[in-house]
């Protein structure tokens, strides 16, 4: 027997499920910062495909970091603005594509994105 398949057996045999299992996070595990731009991220990709599964799934992930957060209103009121502002950039690539999972993704590691937390950091 190969010698890598002799040791796949041996770590699958010996090393216990629970070890190698996912487990959830908690709010704590994230700082307010990373929070709100997870908000910014879920909110933008669930305006890209309006009326789809993508957004409802979208949508309820930015109510969980919501709740998680410690920022007032009118932090999301403003982010909400910011994610329609970047999702009306225009992109060119060598692929054609509107690129808005891009978007989404600069709009939460932008400046913008920063400055703003840190205008409603409480």
């Amino acid at each position: 027997m190969d010698i890598v398949i002799k040791w796949i057996i041996i770590f699958a045999f010996t090393v216990p499920l629970q070890a190698i299992s996912v487990v959830p996070l908690s709010p704590d595990d994230f700082s307010q910062k990373s929070i709100f731009n997870n908000w910014l991220l879920n909110r933008c990709i669930g305006k890209i495909e309006p009326e789809s599964k993508m957004m409802d799934d979208a949508f309820k992930s930015a109510a969980v970091w919501l709740e998680f957060s410690k920022l007032p209103t009118d932090a999301f009121n403003e982010g909400d603005g910011l994610v329609e502002k970047y999702l009306k950039l225009n992109f060119d690539g060598s692929v054609k594509s509107d690129y808005n999972v891009l978007k989404c993704t600069l709009l939460a590691s932008s400046h913008e994105a920063t400055s703003l937390f840190e205008k409603h950091d409480i």
